[in-house]
Protein backbone atom coordinates (compact mmCIF):
# COMPACT_ATOMS: atom_id res chain seq x y z
CA UNK A 1 0.00 0.00 0.00
CA UNK A 2 1.12 3.65 -0.54
CA UNK A 3 2.45 4.98 2.37
CA UNK A 4 0.86 8.48 2.44
CA UNK A 5 3.98 9.70 4.67
CA UNK A 6 5.65 9.81 1.04
CA UNK A 7 4.87 12.64 -0.09
CA UNK A 8 7.50 13.90 -3.20
CA UNK A 9 9.81 10.61 -3.79
CA UNK A 10 12.86 10.67 -6.18
CA UNK A 11 14.00 7.57 -8.26
CA UNK A 12 17.09 7.05 -10.59
CA UNK A 13 17.75 4.23 -12.75
CA UNK A 14 21.35 5.44 -14.47
CA UNK A 15 22.48 2.08 -15.36
CA UNK A 16 20.66 1.24 -18.77
CA UNK A 17 21.22 3.28 -21.96
CA UNK A 18 20.64 6.93 -20.89
CA UNK A 19 19.41 6.38 -17.93
CA UNK A 20 16.10 8.41 -15.92
CA UNK A 21 14.68 10.46 -13.48
CA UNK A 22 11.04 9.77 -12.37
CA UNK A 23 9.53 12.49 -9.73
CA UNK A 24 6.64 11.25 -8.11
CA UNK A 25 4.21 13.90 -5.10
CA UNK A 26 1.84 12.36 -3.39
CA UNK A 27 1.90 8.96 -4.78
CA UNK A 28 1.81 9.94 -8.60
CA UNK A 29 4.16 10.08 -10.72
CA UNK A 30 4.48 13.58 -12.33
CA UNK A 31 7.43 13.53 -14.66
CA UNK A 32 9.91 10.91 -15.84
CA UNK A 33 13.33 12.51 -17.92
CA UNK A 34 14.78 9.23 -20.32
CA UNK A 35 17.22 8.94 -22.65
CA UNK A 36 19.29 11.77 -21.58
CA UNK A 37 23.11 11.19 -21.56
CA UNK A 38 23.42 13.74 -18.76
CA UNK A 39 21.16 11.44 -16.12
CA UNK A 40 24.09 8.76 -16.70
CA UNK A 41 26.78 11.29 -16.08
CA UNK A 42 28.01 11.81 -12.64
CA UNK A 43 28.43 15.71 -12.83
CA UNK A 44 25.17 16.35 -14.00
CA UNK A 45 22.99 14.10 -12.94
CA UNK A 46 22.57 16.16 -9.44
CA UNK A 47 21.76 19.14 -11.51
CA UNK A 48 19.33 17.23 -13.27
CA UNK A 49 17.38 15.90 -10.09
CA UNK A 50 17.69 20.01 -8.84
CA UNK A 51 15.77 20.94 -12.37
CA UNK A 52 13.14 18.52 -12.26
CA UNK A 53 12.50 19.82 -8.97
CA UNK A 54 12.09 23.07 -9.51
CA UNK A 55 9.95 22.51 -11.96
CA UNK A 56 7.75 21.23 -9.61
CA UNK A 57 7.83 24.17 -7.06
CA UNK A 58 10.38 22.14 -4.79
CA UNK A 59 13.27 21.90 -3.29
CA UNK A 60 15.46 19.21 -2.22
CA UNK A 61 14.77 19.31 1.04
CA UNK A 62 11.01 18.05 0.54
CA UNK A 63 12.35 15.28 -0.94
CA UNK A 64 10.78 12.62 1.25
CA UNK A 65 12.23 9.65 -0.01
CA UNK A 66 15.42 8.76 -2.54
CA UNK A 67 14.97 5.30 -4.44
CA UNK A 68 18.08 3.74 -6.96
CA UNK A 69 18.05 1.02 -8.76
CA UNK A 70 20.41 -1.56 -7.93
CA UNK A 71 21.16 -2.78 -11.30
CA UNK A 72 21.73 -5.00 -13.40
CA UNK A 73 23.24 -2.35 -16.19
CA UNK A 74 26.28 -0.68 -17.18
CA UNK A 75 29.05 -1.04 -14.32
CA UNK A 76 29.66 3.03 -14.25
CA UNK A 77 25.86 3.51 -14.70
CA UNK A 78 25.57 1.51 -11.34
CA UNK A 79 28.48 3.36 -9.50
CA UNK A 80 27.17 6.69 -10.59
CA UNK A 81 23.33 6.05 -9.57
CA UNK A 82 24.09 4.69 -6.36
CA UNK A 83 26.92 6.59 -5.01
CA UNK A 84 24.68 9.41 -6.21
CA UNK A 85 21.68 8.56 -4.10
CA UNK A 86 23.58 7.81 -1.05
CA UNK A 87 25.35 11.16 -1.92
CA UNK A 88 22.10 13.16 -1.76
CA UNK A 89 20.55 11.07 1.10
CA UNK A 90 22.99 11.71 3.66
CA UNK A 91 23.35 15.68 2.62
CA UNK A 92 18.99 15.74 2.82
CA UNK A 93 19.23 12.93 5.76
CA UNK A 94 16.33 11.43 3.41
CA UNK A 95 15.73 7.87 3.73
CA UNK A 96 17.04 5.83 0.40
CA UNK A 97 16.10 2.36 -0.81
CA UNK A 98 17.51 0.27 -3.42
CA UNK A 99 15.30 -1.55 -5.80
CA UNK A 100 16.18 -4.56 -7.60
CA UNK A 101 14.88 -3.61 -11.39
CA UNK A 102 13.69 -6.40 -13.04
CA UNK A 103 11.34 -7.15 -10.44
CA UNK A 104 10.16 -3.66 -10.49
CA UNK A 105 9.43 -4.04 -14.28
CA UNK A 106 6.42 -5.74 -13.54
CA UNK A 107 4.56 -2.30 -12.72
CA UNK A 108 4.40 -2.31 -16.35
CA UNK A 109 1.72 -4.36 -16.21
CA UNK A 110 -1.42 -4.91 -14.42
CA UNK A 111 -1.70 -8.37 -13.62
CA UNK A 112 -0.20 -10.52 -10.83
CA UNK A 113 1.17 -13.45 -12.77
CA UNK A 114 4.63 -13.91 -13.42
CA UNK A 115 7.11 -13.32 -16.42
CA UNK A 116 10.23 -12.30 -17.37
CA UNK A 117 11.68 -8.95 -17.54
CA UNK A 118 15.03 -7.45 -19.63
CA UNK A 119 16.70 -4.92 -20.44
CA UNK A 120 20.06 -4.17 -22.43
CA UNK A 121 23.23 -4.10 -21.11
CA UNK A 122 26.29 -2.67 -22.90
CA UNK A 123 26.01 -2.75 -26.25
CA UNK A 124 25.60 -6.74 -27.07
CA UNK A 125 24.09 -8.43 -24.24
CA UNK A 126 21.23 -8.42 -22.75
CA UNK A 127 19.92 -9.00 -18.87
CA UNK A 128 16.49 -11.22 -17.67
CA UNK A 129 15.11 -13.01 -14.92
CA UNK A 130 11.55 -14.88 -14.11
CA UNK A 131 9.30 -12.43 -12.03
CA UNK A 132 7.30 -13.74 -9.43
CA UNK A 133 5.12 -10.43 -7.96
CA UNK A 134 5.04 -12.11 -4.39
CA UNK A 135 8.86 -12.06 -4.11
CA UNK A 136 9.70 -8.25 -4.58
CA UNK A 137 13.70 -9.06 -4.27
CA UNK A 138 13.39 -11.76 -7.04
CA UNK A 139 15.26 -13.98 -4.33
CA UNK A 140 13.79 -16.93 -5.97
CA UNK A 141 15.42 -16.64 -8.91
CA UNK A 142 19.09 -15.56 -10.09
CA UNK A 143 19.06 -12.74 -13.37
CA UNK A 144 20.83 -14.34 -16.30
CA UNK A 145 23.33 -12.44 -18.82
CA UNK A 146 23.81 -13.59 -22.70
CA UNK A 147 22.84 -12.39 -26.04
CA UNK A 148 19.51 -11.46 -27.56
CA UNK A 149 19.65 -15.23 -29.34
CA UNK A 150 19.87 -16.05 -25.70
CA UNK A 151 16.79 -14.61 -24.39
CA UNK A 152 14.69 -15.61 -27.46
CA UNK A 153 15.88 -19.01 -26.98
CA UNK A 154 15.36 -18.61 -23.27
CA UNK A 155 11.86 -17.27 -22.93
CA UNK A 156 10.75 -19.96 -26.07
CA UNK A 157 11.21 -22.82 -23.60
CA UNK A 158 8.20 -21.50 -21.70
CA UNK A 159 4.48 -22.22 -23.10
CA UNK A 160 3.05 -18.94 -22.71
CA UNK A 161 4.18 -15.88 -20.61
CA UNK A 162 4.50 -11.90 -20.52
CA UNK A 163 7.82 -10.26 -21.62
CA UNK A 164 8.48 -6.90 -20.54
CA UNK A 165 11.36 -5.94 -21.90
CA UNK A 166 13.07 -2.31 -22.20
CA UNK A 167 12.13 -0.30 -25.34
CA UNK A 168 15.27 -1.10 -27.25
CA UNK A 169 14.65 -4.44 -26.93
CA UNK A 170 11.10 -4.52 -27.78
CA UNK A 171 12.53 -3.05 -31.52
CA UNK A 172 14.85 -5.85 -32.07
CA UNK A 173 11.77 -8.62 -31.73
CA UNK A 174 10.58 -8.31 -34.78
CA UNK A 175 7.66 -10.14 -36.14
CA UNK A 176 9.20 -13.56 -36.88
CA UNK A 177 9.68 -13.22 -32.99
CA UNK A 178 6.21 -12.41 -31.72
CA UNK A 179 4.35 -14.22 -34.59
CA UNK A 180 3.53 -17.77 -33.74
CA UNK A 181 4.24 -17.81 -29.72
CA UNK A 182 1.71 -17.52 -27.01
CA UNK A 183 3.88 -15.01 -25.21
CA UNK A 184 2.48 -11.48 -24.74
CA UNK A 185 5.62 -8.80 -25.38
CA UNK A 186 5.16 -5.17 -23.42
CA UNK A 187 7.22 -2.44 -24.26
CA UNK A 188 8.24 -0.57 -20.96
CA UNK A 189 9.58 2.12 -22.65
CA UNK A 190 12.97 4.11 -21.65
CA UNK A 191 11.69 5.61 -18.44
CA UNK A 192 12.62 2.32 -15.88
CA UNK A 193 12.97 4.94 -13.12
CA UNK A 194 8.94 5.12 -13.16
CA UNK A 195 8.79 1.41 -11.97
CA UNK A 196 12.04 1.47 -9.56
CA UNK A 197 10.08 4.56 -7.98
CA UNK A 198 6.45 2.53 -7.78
CA UNK A 199 8.10 -0.51 -6.17
CA UNK A 200 9.62 2.14 -3.64
CA UNK A 201 6.13 3.57 -2.79
CA UNK A 202 4.63 0.19 -2.52
CA UNK A 203 7.71 -1.55 -0.33
CA UNK A 204 7.00 -1.65 3.67
CA UNK A 205 10.80 -1.97 3.82
CA UNK A 206 13.71 0.40 3.08
CA UNK A 207 16.80 -2.14 2.13
CA UNK A 208 19.98 -0.43 1.89
CA UNK A 209 21.02 -0.33 -1.78
CA UNK A 210 23.06 -3.47 -3.19
CA UNK A 211 24.61 -3.07 -6.56
CA UNK A 212 24.12 -6.08 -8.39
CA UNK A 213 26.75 -6.53 -11.58
CA UNK A 214 26.38 -8.95 -14.06
CA UNK A 215 29.47 -10.89 -16.30
CA UNK A 216 28.94 -12.40 -19.26
CA UNK A 217 31.56 -14.85 -18.88
CA UNK A 218 31.70 -15.80 -22.58
CA UNK A 219 33.15 -12.23 -23.41
CA UNK A 220 35.80 -12.10 -20.91
CA UNK A 221 38.74 -13.76 -22.53
CA UNK A 222 39.39 -16.61 -18.96
CA UNK A 223 40.22 -13.57 -17.30
CA UNK A 224 37.39 -14.91 -14.14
Amino acid sequence: MNDPNIRVLVALETAIRGGSIALFIDGNNVETLSGDSSVSRAEELVLSIDGLLRRHSLTPHEISLLAVSNGPGSYTGERIGISTAMGIGAALSAPLVGIELLSAMRHAVDHSDSLISAVPIGRDDVAWARVHPGDPDNSGWAPQIGTFADLIADFNEDVSRTVVVHDDLYRQMSNKYQEGTAHTIVNAGTGLAEYVGIDALFREDHPAPRPLYLLNRSRSDGLF
